[in-house]
């Protein structure tokens, strides 16, 4: 996103996480930081979030492994 100032949201980010009284706030001050990024590849899921709630908050963060024939390889 060229209009975001990606240094001052995580300055915020980080104040608001380090915070965080409950893993509840921790997850959503994750989520808000993600959503954020306005993109389809980014996102926070925590399944302690499922079990207590019934159901995801909608984002997920997952780590990609290479893969082989990748574009950047």
């Amino acid at each position: 996103m060229p209009d975001l100032d990606f240094d001052a949201v995580f300055d915020a980010y980080l104040d608001e996480v380090l915070a965080a009284e409950t893993r509840l706030a921790f997850v959503l001050a994750n989520q808000r930081l993600m959503a954020q990024l306005r993109n389809g590849h980014s996102g926070f899921h925590d399944d302690w979030v499922m079990q207590r709630h019934g159901r995801s908050f909608g984002l997920m963060l997952r780590s990609l492994a290479p893969i082989a024939g990748d574009w950047r390889s």
